[in-house]
Parts: structure tokens; C-alpha cells; sequence
């Protein structure tokens, strides 16, 4: 593993700019790439995260519209479902093509994978409507946020020094 110096503005352990700029030196994990098993782990994960998510979308719907709101989205808000999994599936496709985005995959390990597991499974308890089930729901996306802040921390996307400029 070689380092090497960045130069910055704001140190790890602070949260305002430094006017005088400061160097560090950091891992360079770019030549360190995930293992095939991860990429692929992370691929089908997400291919079946997608198929659960056209299975059980009618039944999510219906699940929605048989209880009534005073406030709801309109049909269009949804279509940024397909932003979202767009980029997961760019995320998907970066894995395997994209040398640099190797230490992002290694540095999130089978988090994606869990992250994908989860989401299938708010699906099919969600749309099973029943009080045990709606409730296990509402449990599976805070293990869906939990497992998606964890990704955020192991990819250090918020740090300055995160060296996965792509």
C-alpha cells in the first residue's frame, strides 16, 4: 500500500476551514481492488432488490391506497425511484469497470448487500397488511437507514481526505 500527501482546508477533527492549507498523508487503497465474490454478491443483491420491487409493487400500492390520508404524493413523485436505482445500478456497474472505485467497494464490504437484503424484505412485509407485519416494516427501514449510514461511514463520503475522487 503506498501513502501519499493531500493538501486541505479543513482537518478530520474540525469542523471549520483552516485559512493556512495543511498536508497529511493518506493510504492510497486505489491499487487495492474488492474481491469477484463481493462484486458479484453486490450485483445479484441488487438484481434481487429490483425483481422484489416489481413483485410486490402492486401490492405495496394497494396496501397505500386502502387506507386513507389527508396528505399523499402524487403519482410522479415515485419516478425518483428510478433516479435512485439508476445510481445504485451505476454503483453496480462501477464495480467491476472502474479501477479507482475499487477501494469504495472494498471500504463498504457486504454493506450493500445488506442494505439490498433489507429492501427486499420492507417489500414483502409491508405488503403482507397485517399488524405484525406492517409493524416488522417499520423496523426493516430503520435497519434500511442504519445499514445505509454504515455505508456512508465506510466509505468516507463526508471527509475531506476520502480519496475516492472518481
Amino acid at each position: 500500500m503506498q501513502r501519499k500527501k493531500v493538501v486541505g482546508l479543513l482537518k478530520s477533527d474540525e469542523t471549520e476551514l483552516d485559512p493556512e492549507p495543511f498536508e497529511t498523508e493518506v493510504e492510497d487503497q486505489t491499487d487495492e481492488q474488492p474481491s469477484m465474490a463481493l462484486r458479484v454478491g453486490n450485483s445479484v443483491s441488487f438484481v434481487l432488490a429490483i425483481l422484489a420491487n416489481f413483485i410486490f409493487a402492486q401490492g405495496q400500492g394497494a396496501v397505500a391506497f386502502e387506507y386513507i390520508v389527508k396528505i399523499s404524493p402524487k403519482e410522479y413523485a415515485f419516478s425518483i425511484w428510478f433516479v435512485i436505482y439508476s445510481l445504485l445500478g451505476g454503483f453496480v456497474y462501477l464495480q467491476y469497470f472502474d479501477e479507482k472505485f475499487g477501494s469504495i467497494v472494498k471500504a463498504i464490504g457486504p454493506w450493500f448487500i445488506v442494505s439490498n437484503f433489507f429492501n427486499g424484505l420492507w417489500m414483502y412485509t409491508f405488503t403482507k397488511n397485517t399488524v405484525l407485519t406492517i409493524s416488522l416494516a417499520a423496523l426493516v427501514l430503520f435497519a434500511i437507514m442504519a445499514s445505509n449510514l454504515i455505508i456512508l461511514q465506510l466509505a468516507r463520503s463526508f471527509k475531506v481526505d476520502n480519496n475516492h475522487s472518481i
